[in-house]
């Protein structure tokens, strides 16, 4: 019977296999490593600034953040650690999701990433 735990197969399929190497006496492990992967994708800012010469401020504004929007951000700045990448949210006093501690301007710190609230701050533009 599939168990409901990380330590054996979650469904029948999966307990198929499992039963299929126990009987041919394969030495194996059920989910023990962890590979990681990376998924080629583009982000494309709200704004450009050109701040001089071949120099970028993307602006990004935001007024809900998904989770999915969260991590992908977090790899555009991991990918992109020099970008200069800044946010403008509507309310940063809002909870980045329901129960959660921070705020969005609380992530935006944690994270590194500048941000402001409602409009660009005039310091922004140059």
């Amino acid at each position: 019977m599939p168990k409901k735990n990380n330590t054996g197969p979650r469904n029948k399929f999966e307990q198929s296999g499992y039963d299929q190497l126990k009987k041919a006496k394969v030495s194996f492990d059920y989910e023990k490593y962890k590979l990681p992967y990376t998924l080629s994708k583009q982000y494309v800012p709200d704004f450009t600034i050109r701040i001089g010469g071949h120099n970028y401020r993307y602006i990004e504004y935001k007024g809900y953040m998904r989770a999915v929007d969260q991590v992908k951000m977090k790899a555009v700045k991991k990918t992109n650690p020099d970008a200069d990448i800044r946010f403008v949210f509507q309310d940063a006093s809002k909870k980045i999701r329901k129960g959660a501690k921070l705020t969005y301007g609380e992530w935006a710190l944690k994270y590194g990433f500048p941000f402001a609230e409602k409009i660009i701050p005039k310091s922004w533009l140059s």
